[in-house]
């Protein structure tokens, strides 16, 4: 019951309570019985606004995109949680892999009304540096030449990097057969 309470509360009902909870049995079958189970849910928050502070390479519009919310107007944490993961995804992407929301973790994050219908989010970010390859250097190489290695890399000095061009990068090592462990 107190899961199915969470839950509702993730989904932004955030007065839910357990009202009451009955377990009914009968004479006849004693390992046998009827739970019942009355929650008030009350209403779901709204949610007012959506707002950034700190953030300078996005518009306000572009984070909000890129949260792809389902439905922008009802508050649901777990959607929020996922919103939040997308805009670090979509930092990353564009090089900004030190990218950190500040207050992803605390109180300030959600700020409600009195009665608790209605929400505002405020998504404290710090960018960070955009990345760009400055050197590359290979260590644990015995027996491989660095030109093997360097022909493998989805990058080279000079590009920005991005998650993707790790992946691809640490994918391709792993196809030569030639490495037992590959670490960026």
């Amino acid at each position: 019951v107190k899961n199915l309470v969470i839950s509702l509360k993730n989904q932004g009902f955030i007065n839910a309570k357990l009202k009451k909870m009955d377990l009914l049995t009968d004479y006849e079958h004693p390992d046998r019985g009827l739970i019942n189970i009355n929650i008030d849910e009350g209403t779901q928050a709204n949610l007012s606004e959506i707002k950034f502070t700190h953030n300078h390479r996005f518009s306000q519009t572009d984070l909000i995109a890129a949260m792809e919310l389902k439905d922008k107007n009802l508050l649901n944490l777990n959607e929020i949680e996922l919103g939040l993961n997308k805009v670090r995804a979509h930092y990353a992407n564009a090089g900004y892999l030190e990218m950190k929301i500040v207050n992803a973790t605390s109180a300030d994050l959600i700020q409600y009304n009195d009665d608790y219908t209605s929400a505002q989010i405020t998504i404290d970010i710090s960018e960070g540096p955009q990345i760009y390859v400055g050197s590359i250097l290979i260590d644990g190489n015995t027996q491989t030449h660095e030109k093997v290695i360097f022909s493998e890399l989805e990058f080279k000095i000079g590009d920005l990097l991005t998650p993707q061009k790790l992946e691809e990068s640490t994918a391709r090592l792993q196809k030569t057969g030639l490495f037992s462990s590959i670490a960026f």
